[in-house]
């Protein structure tokens, strides 16, 4: 996290970087519905190939769009592409991130950036517990 924290205080002039220390999920999930770009970072190991970041679920409602990093057929990306809210890239394509930053950032000049939130149903965590508690009621009931 330092060496992160201190390559992108090199990269990104002052006005444009903030960051803020830990604080309460309470306090931080309203801050997602500010407009701006989503950093959603799905981890290229093999270990985590059939993990979400339910991070993405967090992000799915808020219409802003989400700039997705990470293994491109990862289940993270075909979520995003299928609610089409926002593109997910290879950690290796930079030209790809900075066409997408740059597009959003376009739409924000003209006013037409960000949409407004979007309900997922299929998504939230009501459906997926629901889900979740099927599947287990089958397990427990052979």
């Amino acid at each position: 996290p330092g060496s992160i924290r201190s390559h992108l205080e090199a990269a990104l002039p002052e006005k444009n970087l903030e960051i803020r220390p830990h604080m309460p999920h309470e306090q931080f999930n309203p801050l997602l519905y500010e407009k701006q770009v989503l950093l959603l970072v799905v981890n290229d190991d093999p270990l985590h190939r059939y993990s979400l970041p339910s991070k993405l679920f967090e992000y799915l409602p808020t219409g802003n769009p989400i700039l997705g990093i990470g293994p491109r057929d990862h289940e993270a990306a075909l979520i995003v592409r299928e609610t089409e809210t926002g593109e997910m890239f290879s950690s290796h394509d930079e030209e790809g991130v900075r066409r997408f930053l740059l597009r959003r950032y376009e739409e924000w000049r003209e006013g037409r950036g960000g949409r407004e939130g979007r309900r997922f149903p299929l998504y939230e965590r009501r459906h997926q517990a629901g889900r979740l508690a099927g599947i287990l009621d089958s397990v427990l009931g052979s």
